[in-house]
């Protein structure tokens, strides 16, 4: 009897401290994954305050919208949310992980400050983490398979198939953008 009771003492615990984690530390763990896409909207503030980025400059406008399109998305950040966030940049032409875009940002960031291209590469970067951190299917395709060519992860939902080819893009973005030319 002593045996039953301390077994149902300990699951009703387990049960408690599963609850509170879901309920609140999980929502908070959420959000601090989308706290790097405010520093780097205030990191770009702070470029073009210190002069070394100009807010007509081609590099801001695109990167300051690109963040501005996702932020207001990251309330309650879900996979679906996230590419959508995504889709609708796409749409209003301010992806900077589009090929196109990609190509523009590079000569751009040509004979820029580091400090500019290192906020750039933060933003993809902060990018793909929300990728990863919102799909457990991204997260082990993203491990396992990053340097297989033309490999994609099986895709049952629209959304982790429209996830993995944003994160492919924003991972080519990174990589193109971290490594100076």
């Amino acid at each position: 009897m002593n045996n039953e009771l301390a077994l149902a003492s300990v699951t009703l615990q387990f049960l408690i401290v599963l609850v509170f984690w879901f309920a609140v530390v999980r929502k908070h763990l959420q959000m601090a994954h989308v706290y790097p896409l405010y520093a780097i909207r205030d990191k770009l503030i702070y470029l073009v305050a210190s002069e070394k980025l100009h807010e007509e400059d081609f590099l801001f406008q695109e990167f300051y919208k690109a963040v501005n399109i996702i932020i207001p998305n990251s309330k309650k950040l879900t996979l679906q949310v996230l590419v959508r966030s995504i889709e609708e940049a796409r749409q209003k032409g301010h992806d900077p992980a589009v090929s196109e875009k990609v190509s523009q940002i590079q000569k751009a960031l040509e004979g820029v400050d580091g400090d500019v291209r290192k906020v750039i590469a933060q933003f993809y970067n902060a990018v793909l983490m929300l990728f990863i951190y919102n799909s457990l299917t991204l997260r082990f395709f993203a491990k396992v398979l990053s340097g297989w060519k033309g490999i994609s992860p099986p895709t049952p939902t629209r959304f982790r198939k429209e996830a993995w080819n944003f994160y492919v893009d924003y991972r080519q973005a990174y990589t193109m953008v971290a490594s100076p030319a």
